[in-house]
């Protein structure tokens, strides 16, 4: 199995939601019998509680990276920006680089923009899960709706990059970790 990229999965995010057939194909899909492939199990299963967290992320407006500015970023109002955890003021050198305490989070962080795509990794499954079990076009809706405003809405989206992921204080502006 080919893993997806960042961009590979971007790219496929924008094209579903700018697509006019979208929720057409979508309805033409959940037609599946949901029986043949594990859903009725999960859906007997698990079905109050996938109903309760959707009806609480139809009350969470899409929030992007821009709703979450950093002045610390050395990007722009649409980069992703994090930093690295572990780092911390070296203490013989407070204006140098940062240094490594492994396993030691640094309280004083950014974490606005991990917190938002953490929000967005719950809130858009949550929904889409909801609409598979119901059918209801409002789960649906509001999925699409935090997709445009991560990956297509001009003034919201996020640039396809993590350049500035994981960045180090006094150091790196991102790293691979990121």
């Amino acid at each position: 199995m080919q893993k997806t990229n960042r961009r590979t999965f971007l790219a496929g995010s924008a094209a579903l939601v700018g697509s006019a057939a979208t929720c057409a194909s979508i309805a033409s899909a959940r037609q599946v019998d949901p029986g043949t492939n594990g859903y009725a199990f999960v859906a007997r299963q698990d079905r109050q509680r996938i109903l309760r967290l959707a009806s609480e992320a139809l009350h969470l407006q899409p929030a992007t990276v821009t709703a979450f500015p950093s002045s610390r970023s050395p990007g722009g109002p649409h980069d992703f920006f994090s930093e690295s955890d572990y780092f911390w003021p070296d203490p013989k050198n407070p204006k140098g680089p940062y240094k490594e305490r492994d396993g030691q989070t640094n309280p004083e962080n950014f974490t606005g923009h991990r917190k938002a795509m953490l929000a967005l990794s719950m809130a858009v499954p949550q929904l889409t899960a909801a609409w598979l079990l119901t059918g209801k076009t409002t789960y649906a809706d509001h999925a699409i709706a935090h997709l445009r405003a991560w990956f297509v809405t001009p003034e919201t989206r996020m640039t396809p990059n993590l350049e500035f992921g994981q960045g180090v204080r006094q150091g790196v502006t991102g790293r691979s970790y990121g």
